[in-house]
C-alpha cells in the first residue's frame, strides 16, 4: 500500500483513491472537527490514513453515526466474513473518535498495521513454538532411555521407528525423524510445528470409547539442530 499526496498519486494496476481523492478529502470530517477536543495534527493523520485504508479495502468509506455532518467510525459488520479480520483492531484504533486513543504518528500506526498483516507464524514465533516441543526430552539420549528399542521397525537415513514401552509397560511406538527429512527449516517451520501441535492435542484428548492400552498417549518432541521424536501406544 502507498499513500502520497494526499491520495494523488496513481499506481500502474494498482487500486488507487487518486481519481476520488477530492470526493474523499470533502466527505472525511474528524471527529474533533465535529464533537470538539484535542487537536493533535499527528492524530488527525492517523484518522485520514485509516479512513483511505479502509475505502481501498472494504471498496466504501466508513460508516457515519447518522447524517453526512458525522465523522466516520469504524464498523466491524462492514467486514462481515472476516476477510480483513487482522486489521479490525487497527481500524477501530486508528478511527476512534477520541484522538489519544489512536496511534501517536503514522509510523507507530504503519508498524501496527504491518504486524497486524504480516504472516502468521512469524519466524519468532515458529521457533519460540518448536522451543516448547523440547521441554519432555532434552535429547535423544532422554528419549533413547525412557523408550528402549525392543524391537527396530525401520531404520534409514531419514527415519528410525522402533517398538517400546513406557514407564506403565504399555506398548509403544515410536518415531524418530533425522534432519535429513525436514528440508529447508526456514521455509519448512511452520508446517513442523503444525504437525507437532496436531501430535500434542491428540495427546491431550485421547480417543473415546476403545481399551486403556489403545489410547493415545504420546508425546511429540523436537531437537532443532537434529531430530524430532514421536512416541504414541498401539
Amino acid at each position: 500500500m502507498k499513500l502520497s499526496h494526499l491520495m494523488a498519486a496513481k499506481f500502474p494496476q494498482v487500486e488507487s483513491l487518486g481519481e476520488r481523492r477530492y470526493q474523499f478529502l470533502a466527505s472525511a470530517k474528524l471527529p474533533e472537527d465535529v464533537l470538539g477536543g484535542e487537536n493533535i495534527p499527528k492524530r488527525r493523520d492517523v484518522f485520514l490514513v485509516a479512513a483511505a485504508v479502509h475505502w481501498l479495502l472494504m471498496g466504501v468509506q466508513p460508516a457515519r453515526d447518522s447524517g453526512e455532518d458525522m465523522p466516520f467510525e469504524w464498523d466491524p459488520s462492514i467486514d462481515a466474513d472476516g476477510k480483513f479480520a487482522s486489521l479490525h483492531r487497527w481500524l477501530e484504533r486508528c478511527l476512534s473518535l477520541d484522538p489519544n486513543d489512536r496511534f501517536a504518528d503514522a509510523q507507530l500506526a504503519l508498524d501496527a498495521f504491518n504486524s497486524a498483516t504480516a504472516d502468521r507464524p512469524n519466524s519468532a514465533e515458529v521457533i519460540r513454538g518448536l522451543e516448547r516441543f523440547r521441554e519432555t526430552y532434552r535429547s535423544q539420549r532422554q528419549l533413547f532411555s525412557a523408550f528402549p528399542e525392543i524391537k527396530m521397525l525401520k531404520e534409514s537415513d531419514r527415519v528410525d521407528i522402533w517398538k517400546s514401552e513406557d514407564a506403565e509397560g504399555l506398548p509403544v511406538l515410536v518415531k524418530l525423524w533425522k534432519r535429513a527429512a525436514w528440508g529447508d527449516q526456514t521455509r519448512e517451520g511452520p508446517r513442523i510445528l503444525d504437525f507437532l501441535s496436531n501430535a500434542h492435542e491428540m495427546q491431550l484428548s485421547p480417543l473415546m470409547d476403545v481399551q486403556r492400552s489403545k489410547v493415545h498417549t504420546g508425546s511429540a518432541t523436537l531437537w532443532p539442530s537434529s531430530s524430532a521424536g514421536l512416541t504414541a501406544a498401539y
